[in-house]
């Protein structure tokens, strides 16, 4: 029988698609964010919109449009790959209490098309 506890930790009421963070998941990885600063969206759902992009695979244009924007997550992926963010959030144990690692190997970015 599950536990108030389970139910809690897996309820998924609170995610939009299956790649977003939980709760429980976000408070394990937030510190790895902690010297970013943005203005117009939370770190959490710039997270989650790549997470979602690692997870599908898909066009930056295809993205959700209860994400950011997506020349926005297309700024902030490129931003976590080039400063070490998004390979320590890889790095993470999958066994950390709450947290359930992305793909070892996410989809490679989408490239962006050339001007024209």
């Amino acid at each position: 029988m599950w536990t108030e506890e389970q139910r809690e930790r897996y309820r998924v009421e609170r995610k939009r698609y299956p790649s977003d963070l939980t709760d429980a998941e976000w408070v394990q990885i937030e510190h790895l964010f902690v010297s970013y600063e943005s203005y117009s969206h939370t770190l959490r759902e710039l997270v989650n919109a790549c997470l979602y992009l690692s997870a599908e695979g898909c066009r930056w244009q295809a993205l959700p449009k209860d994400f950011p924007p997506s020349g926005t997550v297309r700024w902030w992926w490129d931003r976590f790959h080039r400063e070490g963010a998004w390979q320590r959030l890889e790095a993470l144990p999958p066994t950390a209490p709450g947290w359930s690692a992305p793909p070892a190997k996410p989809a490679a970015a989408p490239p962006r098309r050339a001007p024209g």
